[in-house]
């Protein structure tokens, strides 16, 4: 059976699959001037929804642990 390839147009590397494509990511140069400003703040943004999101968690499980206390007593 012959294997049917689909170029896409994409660089990419190893063994072709027809259900599979791992394509490349463009080098540094072909990427557009404000990438790495554009990649710094979702790290930002991730960093800061991960502190919340502890904290949120850290809040609730206080007040948890407060209303059993009242409970008991």
């Amino acid at each position: 059976m012959a294997k049917k390839v689909i170029r896409t147009g994409r660089k990419q590397r190893g063994v072709e699959k027809d259900e599979v494509v791992f394509p490349l990511a463009e080098t540094m140069q072909q990427m557009p001037e404000n990438y790495l400003g554009f990649i710094k703040e979702i790290k930002e943004r991730i960093l800061k929804t991960r502190l919340e999101t502890v904290v949120a968690a850290n809040s609730a499980m206080i007040l948890m642990y407060w209303e059993i206390g009242n409970a008991i007593l």
